[in-house]
């Protein structure tokens, strides 16, 4: 609920939209479709943080650039790397 809270802002109308869009394929079982949705929802979000802090990013980047996006400005700190590290890996395949 509090996710769902954050994402009524006007800047992540995008992500609210795609992130409601993978919980109705994941109630109805379409897996697939909900992984797909559930990654351009963080992709979203990601680029709305960017544009919000006024960092620089193309529209077209993905979560793996998005990402490095937050550790090059400290969003993440670099005690968290290892895990998020781990997280690239994934998207990446």
């Amino acid at each position: 609920k509090p996710t769902l809270g954050l994402l009524r802002a006007k800047d992540f109308a995008g992500a609210n939209e795609e992130f409601l869009s993978a919980h109705q394929h994941y109630r109805h079982g379409r897996y697939k479709e909900c992984l797909v949705d559930a990654l351009k929802a963080f992709e979203s979000t990601m680029k709305a943080i960017c544009k919000r802090r006024k960092w620089p990013y193309q529209s077209t980047d993905t979560a793996k650039a998005l990402l490095a996006v937050f550790f090059s400005n400290g969003l993440i700190p670099p005690s968290l790397e290892s895990h998020f590290s781990s997280l690239r890996s994934l998207l990446e395949s």
